[in-house]
């Protein structure tokens, strides 16, 4: 067991916890907002509506997998969490951004999906959220405890190999954001699937950006992470979009800008299934089982 301090960032006054390294996810997370609050998402629109938000979203959410890639066990490799979460670094690095065309998803270390999120919030307010990753591949190695895999395999290695004793990367990105007030929780939650980043990433702008319940949230349609076809066809690297995340022209826009994008059905299980609880400034709570995948939210 190793007890971490979170990793810590913010979006629009907003304090976000993310699950740390070597978990990727979470600090993924920081790095992708960090980013988007310096575009006016509101003035453009929700995704589906706005070419220049549908683009932004799905370019940073690419990038910052990609370049996380590279982040691995801080216990035994240097990694400069503090520089990686600034606000000084997002702010270089969209302006580099904006100099270059669109990165396509990495060749290697895609994985294939098979994970469960849970998000669980107590009468006395204490938050658990957390992700069991299984990663649908083969090579486990048999170790059960109480009915769990405690570890998948050889998925988890696919974006780096730690060294002896050390601990590979995993994919997940749990997260607590919290209201302006950075005491007070609003939002708990994380996500199964390839496209689990901008999947958290997403429904983290749905409520906070553009004011919306958590049952609208998560049956907006959706964009980000790599299609089946794609992590299958060697060159086929392009970002899935469901079919009614905005019309053809948004789409074609968006192409147009240089980046490939492949469209699949509504409420697809390749684009994440958010399991969160948005909890109100009265004290009550709200959550709802995300339609992509089988879910459930329960109250006690």
């Amino acid at each position: 067991m190793r007890w971490q301090e979170p990793a810590w960032g913010s979006y629009k006054g907003h304090r976000i916890a993310g699950s740390p390294p070597p978990d990727n996810g979470g600090t993924h997370l920081i790095e992708i907002l960090q980013l988007l609050e310096q575009l006016p998402l509101k003035q453009w629109g929700a995704p589906h509506e706005s070419a220049d938000t549908l683009y932004w979203l799905a370019r940073c959410c690419t990038e910052v997998f990609n370049e996380g890639g590279r982040q691995r066990d801080p216990a035994s490799f240097h990694l400069p969490l503090a520089l990686i979460t600034s606000k000084a670094y997002a702010q270089q690095r969209l302006e580099l951004m904006k100099m270059s065309l669109p990165d396509t998803f990495s060749a290697t270390g895609v994985p294939y999906p098979g994970s469960n999120h849970l998000t669980v919030v107590d009468a006395q307010g204490n938050i658990a959220t957390v992700l069991h990753s299984v990663m649908s591949m083969p090579w486990s190695n048999g170790l059960i405890v109480d009915g769990v895999n405690i570890w998948a395999g050889g998925a988890h290695f696919l974006r780096q190999m730690p060294k002896p004793g050390g601990r590979g990367t995993l994919y997940v990105a749990p997260h607590i954001v919290f209201d302006e007030s950075g005491t007070q929780p609003l939002l708990a939650g994380g996500s199964p699937s390839v496209g689990l980043i901008p999947a958290c990433v997403s429904n983290i702008l749905n409520i906070v950006e553009f004011g919306q319940d958590i049952e609208t949230s998560v049956h907006q349609p959706r964009v980000g992470g790599p299609s089946l076809a794609a992590m299958l066809t060697p060159g086929n690297l392009s970002t899935t979009i469901e079919v009614d995340c905005g019309d053809e022209a948004l789409r074609a826009d968006v192409k147009a800008r240089g980046l490939p994008l492949e469209t699949v059905s509504p409420w697809n299980f390749m684009l994440g299934s958010y399991e969160g609880i948005h909890l109100k400034a009265d004290g009550s709570a709200e959550a709802c089982a995300d339609p992509r995948r089988a879910g459930a939210a329960e109250a006690a």
